[in-house]
């Protein structure tokens, strides 16, 4: 048998697969990894939220944090406190990105190959072939967290779909202390809707219109449905997307 190209091969280099391969950047004696990205590039093209207690880990990636949150269905209102230190904090792309790619290129024994799509596998007894578009790769372990295929996504019976955008206004519009995690909840023919609201500052906020819902949902319904609610929250001021 002919050497190994890697011990480990990360199909998928997005925010599961660069955050394992960042993990191993941080151990003594990484095994030899290779992470597998169609993507030619990356874009600060989205945002990830979690709640947490304040980590040093992730100290540098943070880009807000809000220690309240609000559901609101009409006019009733819920506003709870985490409190302890804990709070809903919000990580942008590319900070993530660029962090994870700097962390992972530090490391001789770690690769992230971009512009490479993986075609198929084959498990031998010694470990997997990896075939790409840039060639075969033969490796001991492979860790795939790429999204699943097409035919599974249609099985799906209870989708979640969601169209955002930044806003930026000119007067105060928004709350920055409070995250909307669920605002304006409502149902209609399409299932259940509601606004998602991270206000970056009283004039700044992500503002996402997001439906669960058994039907196709047309983009073009989304999209209209987001400029009605981003009207309504900033009372028609001037907004620019980012």
């Amino acid at each position: 048998m002919s050497p190994l190209d890697a011990d480990l091969a990360i199909l998928g280099g997005g925010l599961a697969g660069l955050s394992l391969g960042r993990q191993l950047a941080m151990l003594p004696h990484p095994p030899r990894t290779v992470i597998l990205e169609p993507r030619g590039e990356y874009h600060d093209d989205r945002t990830w939220c979690f709640w947490s207690r304040e980590r040093a880990d992730l100290a540098p990636l943070i880009h807000a944090a809000w220690p309240r949150w609000r559901f609101s269905s009409g006019e009733r209102e819920i506003v709870r406190e985490v409190g302890d230190g804990g709070a809903y904090r919000c990580i942008r792309a590319g900070d993530f990105y660029r962090t994870a790619r700097a962390d992972i290129a530090g490391r001789e024994a770690l690769t992230l190959r971009l512009d490479t799509r993986v075609e198929s596998l084959h498990p031998a007894t010694w470990g997997v072939t990896v075939d790409t578009d840039a060639g075969r790769l033969r490796v001991r372990h492979v860790v795939d967290t790429r999204p699943p295929d097409p035919a599974r996504r249609q099985a799906v019976t209870l989708a979640q779909v969601f169209s955002g955008v930044e806003v930026r206004t000119d007067e105060p519009c928004f709350e920055a202390t409070t995250v909307g995690l669920m605002e304006a909840m409502a149902s209609d023919d399409l299932g259940f809707r509601f606004l998602y609201i991270l206000p970056f500052s009283s004039t700044h906020a992500l503002v996402e219109e997001t439906r669960f819902s058994a039907l196709p949902v047309p983009a073009e319904r989304l999209a209209a449905d987001l400029e009605r609610a981003v009207e309504q929250l900033t009372g028609g001021l001037l907004f620019v997307p980012d």
